[in-house]
């Protein structure tokens, strides 16, 4: 599959056009059919037959804000993997199926006013953020797998940067409407927590996935022996409650699963691509979220893509950055990033800069922002989260001859403040959080 080809139903019809999956995933590790459960089991597919193609192209395929917590989480929860099969497989939808749970919650921590966010796909994979007091201070929460607590559900904190340990929240039961527990800090101290579900400033939703899987692979014409079923993963984001019935936000809320279903076979590549999203941030009327993409083709290198959204929840529009920055940010904001890049460089600490190398002589090394090109999917990203603004850096356009992964550095919201425009949703988020 080309890029060309991607870029078709990855980029906006209109504005309701989203879709990826995490670039640098682990290849998915083989299996013999005999191993693979769905084919042992075919319980797991859809006992219906899969809708005919309609007779005119369907709008692009697209996915909505997604998964609230680590890049690392896609590749786990996508979990397909690749089938051989002497004949190809039936085409089938998998069943709809909820893979992440995300809940906010607002209350008391200790003397602190606090909101929390937490996401989870199964017990043991809590995670989530903690915007704690005035001025705020940042948490970030996760089940600790090594440390199992029976009966009760432990988080782990930490906070700032470098990361330090603040202790443990151990929840009383699982976390419900109400959120009850005690706070016990690093230094020993107990506090007790008093948090109910709440989504004041954001919107409730849970993840959904569905999955198509089965035909002749793209590679049968070339080579009738290599038996790999290609299969298309795609994950939807369900509003609940008001939110999704709301005529601003409307857009981006998942279709109906008759329309998921038509959108998926008119997009099957017959390869294998992945499709995903992972909201950054969710507060204070502002949604920030990365649409990311895999396609893992037979016979070629695997073709990632990432590109950010950012919402204003109480119209329901779109937002650039630039909108949200005063006029003239361009080069303070290279400083700054160029400040942590050089603080902070990915692996050896002797990385080959390309941006270092080609600067000319009597002017300053500053790196260039990755904003790529506004009407087409790269590996480069510029986006806001709930800890500052980050920036990937493709390894094609940081670095010089040796390959390295993309790399990703933030930039604090503390050191952003100063190039964020007056009256903006972002300087009111950040005068909420005391910045």
């Amino acid at each position: 599959m080309r890029r060309t080809s991607c870029l078709m139903w990855l980029l906006p019809v209109g504005s309701r056009l989203l879709a990826g999956l995490l670039p640098n995933c682990p290849p998915v590790p083989l299996a013999r059919a005999a191993e693979v459960p769905h084919l042992a089991a075919p319980r797991h597919l859809l006992a219906t037959a899969v809708p005919a193609p309609p007779p005119a192209p369907l709008p692009a395929l697209y996915a909505i804000p997604g998964l609230l917590g680590s890049r690392g989480y896609l590749p786990e929860r996508a979990n397909i993997p690749v089938i051989y099969r002497p004949h190809p497989l039936p085409l089938a939808f998998s069943r709809l199926r909820v893979v992440a749970h995300v809940r906010r919650y607002a209350g008391q921590v200790g003397p602190y006013q606090a909101t929390v966010q937490l996401a989870w796909r199964r017990p043991d994979s809590v995670a989530g953020i903690c915007h704690l007091g005035w001025p705020m201070r940042l948490l970030h929460l996760g089940t600790d797998r090594h440390r199992p607590y029976p009966g009760r559900t432990v988080l782990t904190i930490v906070q700032g940067e470098p990361a330090r340990a603040a202790g443990t929240w151990r929840l009383t039961g699982w976390p419900g409407p109400l959120l009850t527990g005690t706070w016990v800090e690093a230094r020993g101290h107990r506090y007790p927590l008093r948090l109910r579900e709440d989504y004041t400033g954001a919107v409730p939703y849970d993840i959904e996935r569905l999955v198509l899987q089965g035909g002749k692979s793209v590679a049968w014409a070339d080579d009738p022996r290599d038996t790999r079923v290609p299969h298309q993963y795609q994950e939807y984001l369900h509003l609940l409650g008001v939110a999704g019935r709301r005529p601003a936000l409307r857009r981006w809320q998942a279709p109906p699963l008759v329309m998921r279903r038509r959108q998926l076979l008119a997009a099957y590549e017959r390869e294998r691509t992945y499709a995903g999203i992972e909201v950054r941030l969710n507060d204070h009327h502002l949604l920030s979220y990365q649409a990311s993409y895999l396609a893992d083709p037979y016979g070629g290198r695997p073709q990632p893509g990432v590109k950010s959204f950012l919402v204003d929840l109480v119209s329901g529009r779109q937002l650039t950055l630039a909108s949200q920055l005063r006029p003239g940010y361009n080069r303070p904001l290279r400083r700054l990033l160029t400040r942590h890049l050089l603080a902070d460089p990915p692996g050896d600490r002797d990385v080959p800069w390309k941006w270092l190398a080609e600067t000319r002589p009597g002017t300053e090394p500053l790196v260039e922002l990755p904003l790529g090109v506004p009407e087409s999917l790269t590996d480069e990203d510029l986006l806001l989260t709930d800890d500052g603004l980050e920036a990937t850096f493709s390894s094609y356009t940081a670095f010089t001859h040796r390959y390295v992964p993309s790399v990703t550095t933030l930039v604090p919201y503390a050191e952003l403040r100063l190039l964020v425009r007056p009256g903006t949703p972002l300087a009111r988020m950040l005068r909420a959080r005391g910045l």
